[in-house]
């Protein structure tokens, strides 16, 4: 079970960098669209390195492709957790680091 969510998590993780770097290069890009290329870049993640939560969980399910797709789409809300988790952990990140040269 922790290895199918490690995995989950590493491959939500993809699909937010993808998703942030098209939202970079298309500032525009939001709501609806934004949610539907982090679909599309969640389900392409699943199917090209075959991974499917089903499979994961040793469920069998046929055909294949369906399990990629619903992963796909577990993985795109995913990359929205790990987006929001990214974006709380910013502001901690310097003022640990800076505590630490405070001490010594």
């Amino acid at each position: 079970m922790q290895t199918a969510a490690f995995n989950l998590l590493a491959l939500a993780l993809f699909t937010e960098v993808l998703t942030n770097m098209v939202k970079n290069i298309f500032p525009d890009l939001t709501g609806i669209y934004s949610n539907l290329v982090s679909g599309i870049f969640g389900m392409a993640i699943c199917f090209g390195s075959g991974t499917g939560f089903f499979k994961l969980m040793e469920i069998p399910l046929n055909p294949p492709v369906v399990d990629y797709f619903l992963t796909g789409l577990i993985v795109a809300r995913g990359s929205n957790f790990v987006h929001n988790i990214l974006d709380t952990l910013k502001p901690v990140a310097p003022a640990r680091f800076m505590a630490r040269f405070r001490r010594k």
